[in-house]
């Protein structure tokens, strides 16, 4: 005997449980191997080796704060 259920589901992305790396061409030749593979896996290189601000210092306007 089977039984019909009637659920609602609501499913959210709003959390990053992580993704998927591109693996298949990843050279092991060299000491910092993500270094050659940002056109490959460029959400962990952008996260990786970009600071949080990068995008504000190609703004024209913006003085960038220098180190005295």
């Amino acid at each position: 005997m089977m039984r019909e259920s009637n659920v609602d589901m609501y499913v959210t992305n709003r959390l990053d449980w992580g993704h998927l790396v591109s693996a298949d061409k990843f050279s092991t030749n060299h000491i910092y191997n993500e270094l050659y593979e940002m056109i490959n896996n460029r959400w962990d290189w952008e996260k990786r080796y970009l600071h949080a601000n990068y995008s504000q210092n190609l703004d024209l306007k913006t003085d960038i704060e220098q180190v005295k």
